[in-house]
């Protein structure tokens, strides 16, 4: 898999749409916000912009910018390098989505019961998966209104993903394109998968 540290920790989720939600659904709408990831030993902020099909995850590191955008439509994802105004593609797969149809080695999943996230209300979903010799669980909380997880929890490998400081509002064309004079290079595979 790809990715860049958050994919999701959504599982990546940002692990898009189970639940019988198809891949845009007419009731998401267009937001950014920032998304914090954090593990046992880091806590890693990035700013999301998304559409029903389509989002781009921006994260600042020490010396430079990670980007990545990624097409439902196209069924692709790319990862820009600003500094090089360079590009890597990748196919985008059912595993790449916040929340996949099926998570490896899913036993079941179940919503059980209403919250309100960042103010928007949720349904709680809880996934239970085999591992190893046990069952271990991730809870997403799922906003109908925006046809994304708000907030995702792992407790076995010690992650949470959340969205915070929402703003509700169209986001412009050019974010989920390739900008302009850049350049596609290719990458080892192991660098992406």
């Amino acid at each position: 898999m790809i990715r860049q540290c958050w994919i999701w920790p959504f599982f990546l989720a940002f692990l898009l749409l189970g639940l019988g939600l198809s891949s845009s659904p007419s009731y998401a709408q267009d937001f950014s916000a920032e998304q914090w990831v954090t593990t046992e030993a880091t806590e890693e902020v990035g700013t999301l912009f998304h559409r029903p099909d389509r989002w781009r995850l921006e994260v600042q590191g020490e010396k430079h910018t990670d980007v990545s955008i990624f097409r439902l439509d196209k069924k692709v994802i790319w990862i820009l390098l600003p500094k090089e105004k360079k590009y890597m593609e990748t196919s985008l797969t059912e595993e790449d989505l916040p929340l996949p149809a099926r998570i490896p080695g899913e036993i079941d999943r179940a919503v059980v019961g209403q919250e309100k996230v960042e103010g928007f209300i949720c349904d709680k979903l809880v996934v239970r998966y085999s591992k190893g010799e046990g069952v271990g669980e991730m809870v997403f909380w799922l906003s109908p209104q925006l046809g994304v997880p708000l907030r995702s929890e792992a407790p076995d490998f010690g992650w949470k993903a959340e969205l915070k400081n929402i703003k509700l509002a169209t986001q412009p064309d050019e974010l989920f394109e390739i900008p302009a004079g850049y350049e596609l290079f290719s990458a080892p595979m192991d660098i992406l998968r």
